[in-house]
């Protein structure tokens, strides 16, 4: 890394979300949907990145694409989506539970301790992309309580969660508190096109 310059990702022409789609095609086609949602949820948690895999965000390969874009991809109806989200978030409490877990031995306060709050946010940040696939499929729906579980779970922080909660609240006419969030999320990133095309959706100006 301090010799070359190059990104290694790219340097040996890896697209990781097309090695990503071929395991978990053939974890489904071999183990069956069970362990296929079991298995690529807690890998979704562990390898999603907003910005791609290469070493840095702007060097990212145009044949790259977002696992949650390769998991649109797998997943078919609303029961499969419902079963995924379902599986998505016992991952998420099997992190919250390590970090409980960590936080109760008697030498707490280690380093993975004291960066939780960091990575809960690096976290909500890597799978905004996957949260916003689950919107369009269980939002009004009879699995829409999962949207809700996932947009106030433990494990997830900062502006995106908030970001998430925003959208529900829109969708059940909570303008109030949808304006509230969403000054809250400007205040923290005002340059997100995100924020500030939802911002506007909403009646607001994006500088708020």
């Amino acid at each position: 890394e301090y010799v070359h310059s190059e990104d290694p990702v790219q340097a040996a022409g890896i697209v990781v979300s097309d090695r990503v789609e071929l395991l978990w095609r053939t974890v489904l086609e071999v183990q069956g949907f069970q362990a296929f949602t079991r298995t690529a949820a807690r890998q979704l948690l562990q390898w999603e990145r907003a910005y791609g895999w290469t070493r840095y965000g702007a060097a990212v390969a145009e044949k790259e694409r977002s696992l949650a874009t390769v998991l649109a991809g797998m997943l078919h109806g609303a029961d499969s989506w419902t079963h995924f989200a379902d599986a998505y978030l016992a991952a998420l409490d099997e992190l919250l539970k390590a970090r409980q877990l960590a936080a109760s031995r008697p030498k707490s306060g280690s380093p993975w301790e004291r960066e939780w709050p960091r990575q809960c946010e690096g976290r909500a940040r890597n799978l905004a992309a996957w949260h916003d696939e689950l919107l369009t499929w269980l939002r009004d729906g009879e699995s829409e309580d999962r949207l809700e579980r996932i947009a106030q779970h433990p494990a997830l922080a900062g502006p995106e969660t908030e970001f998430l909660q925003a959208k529900l609240c829109w969708g059940k006419g909570q303008a109030g508190r949808t304006h509230e969030l969403m000054a809250k999320c400007l205040k923290r990133y005002p340059g997100s096109p995100a924020f500030i095309a939802f911002a506007k959706e909403i009646g607001m100006s994006g500088e708020s």
